[in-house]
């Protein structure tokens, strides 16, 4: 993945300032070598004319291998002070798994808060609700939000990380002009078979975030080829939700929860059991979901 051409567009003097214009992309396609189409996926470009009130930024560029995690920076720039915003980013294609988001910077600094749905969500993207409590974020330029992300168990490859929504208040909470600019780009590298460190035992491991709601995620290690059952139960011993049942390579695992039963009813605050069982391997844990 990478650069492949620079569009310049021409702004006429008369265009309405301080909007966004989405740019249409009428048709597009792309063939490999031998000239066949492509699956393709994209993201509706917009232009910002004029200076937003907050800008949002987004600059990496990383190598991963492994499961090791990696930080990401997102930053603003804003000439009014902000209470308020929502971020939505998506990964095309789906392959980051976003473990944990914190406030920085300025942010951090007024005592910034995060609501407990942010981060990875039931759709494989990651969002961002940021507020503030009796203060803002005030006018200035640097980092606000720290993420940090690793690779999904069954992603190897390129793929990039992109801002689709972003939206901001002020101290009033009134909307004002926002734009988001750049992109982060990913190499993951999934290694040679003979070279990963393959676990050598089951683990079930504690679910993240634990008390969560309404996304928490739950990891497993398999040694082997193993037909996978993992279960959601509720005290009563009732099932909830069955979120896997399927023979699965050896490797750590992960899956999220969205709080939902099997017929996509939202569950309530309580404490649920997960339980993992396999032809060789059976155990469970207790995870609480708070209102």
């Amino acid at each position: 993945m990478g650069h492949i051409a620079d569009i310049f567009l021409y702004v006429e003097p008369t265009a309405p300032t301080n909007s966004s214009v989405e740019v249409d992309i009428v048709d597009m396609i792309i063939a490999d070598a031998n000239n066949i189409p492509m699956f393709t996926e994209m993201i509706t470009p917009s232009v910002f004319v004029g200076t937003p009130d907050a800008h949002f930024s987004l600059d990496t560029n990383l190598t991963m291998s492994g499961y090791a995690t990696e930080n990401i920076t997102i930053s603003l720039d804003n000439i009014v002070p902000i209470s308020v915003f929502e971020i939505l980013l998506i990964d095309m294609p789906d392959g980051l798994l976003v473990t944990a988001v914190n406030a920085a910077g300025r942010f951090a600094d007024v005592g910034g808060l995060l609501l407990d749905n942010s981060g990875e969500d039931v759709y494989g993207n990651c969002f961002i609700f940021g507020y503030t409590v009796g203060s803002a974020i005030p006018a200035g330029s640097g980092p606000v939000l720290e993420l940090s992300v690793q690779r999904k168990n069954y992603f190897g490859g390129h793929l990039g990380l992109f801002f689709d929504d972003v939206i901001a208040r002020d101290e009033n909470t009134d909307e004002v002009t926002v734009a988001a600019t750049g992109f982060g780009l990913f190499s993951i590298a999934l290694g040679i078979i003979d070279d990963i460190a393959l676990p050598s035992r089951y683990t079930l491991y504690q679910n993240y975030p634990n008390p969560f709601n309404p996304v928490t995620v739950i990891q497993y290690d398999l040694p082997e080829f193993s037909k996978v059952k993992l279960t959601i139960y509720d005290l009563a011993g009732r099932q909830v939700r069955s979120l896997t049942n399927e023979t699965q390579a050896p490797g750590l695992k992960t899956i999220v929860w969205d709080a939902k039963d099997d017929l996509g009813n939202k569950m309530g605050a309580g404490v649920y059991i997960y339980q993992i069982k396999t032809d060789n391997y059976i155990d469970s844990k207790k995870m609480i979901l708070v209102k």
